[in-house]
């Protein structure tokens, strides 16, 4: 594991074996991702670290398995579609839990849980306690997106 300085302070994480070829170009952080840019036909692009490391084709996305965009070590990237990229996307910062797939409704003055399937909310339960909806919400996401789920850790 080797650590590669971007701007502000941040730094990315590679694997040994890619520290030389990726430090021979000059990474930014932006967004929480570490990138760099490039011109092709005298146009100017974007291209993120975890895509480099890869050599992801296009069409697919980079999925970072632990969440940490800045650690782009091999074992921690896997390319996917991006319908499988969204089933671990992480919670909203506006939620009123803590929790992913949670949140207070009013109306029933209960915690509710629910999950996106290919666009479409899907109602798991309310719960008394905001823990449970939690708990359930992990239950369903592990049976519909097995691997690809990303869980609350409780």
């Amino acid at each position: 594991m080797k650590i590669v300085p971007l701007t502000k302070g941040k730094y990315a994480i590679v694997d040994a074996e890619d520290f030389e070829r990726i430090t021979k170009l000059s990474w930014f952080f932006d967004r929480g991702y570490a990138r760099r840019r490039y011109q092709r036909v005298g146009v100017q692009h974007c291209m993120h670290m975890h895509r480099e490391v890869l050599n992801a084709p296009d069409g697919f996305e980079v999925d970072h398995i632990n969440g940490n965009t800045l650690d782009n070590r091999k074992s921690n990237l896997r390319i996917v579609t991006h319908q499988r990229n969204m089933h671990n996307v992480s919670s909203h910062g506006d939620s009123s839990s803590q929790y992913r797939g949670v949140f207070w409704n009013k109306q029933k003055l209960k915690w509710t849980a629910q999950i996106c399937l290919d666009g479409k909310r899907r109602h798991i339960g309310h719960f008394v306690n905001e823990l449970d909806a939690a708990r359930a919400y992990n239950q369903e996401a592990i049976r519909l997106f097995g691997q690809y789920a990303r869980l609350n850790q409780l």
